[in-house]
């Protein structure tokens, strides 16, 4: 596996500071290599799956690519509904 990480990081241009965060990456980089495993060795898949450059992320880090998020204080008990006369 630790080869395969090591591909990955240079097809990506990755590189990580400390031996710690290396480890860190390589098992995050592991446990998706195991879901892609699983998701391509699936005869009812249509489709392939593979390593991109997320496959090093946390899934904090990949949720900041989704966008805005409100607040998490709101609820729909505060909708309002309007009326529809005269429209």
């Amino acid at each position: 596996m630790t080869q395969k990480f090591v591909e990955h990081l240079s097809k990506h241009g990755l590189s990580y500071g400390t031996t710690e965060e290396f480890d860190f990456r390589l098992s995050i980089f592991a446990e998706k290599d195991a879901e892609i495993q699983r998701i391509n060795s699936d005869p009812a898949n249509t489709f392939t799956v593979g390593h991109n450059f997320l496959s090093t992320w946390t899934k904090d880090e990949t949720s900041r690519l989704m966008g805005y998020k409100g607040p998490k204080n709101i609820s729909d008990e505060k909708v309002v509904e309007l009326s529809e006369e005269n429209l």
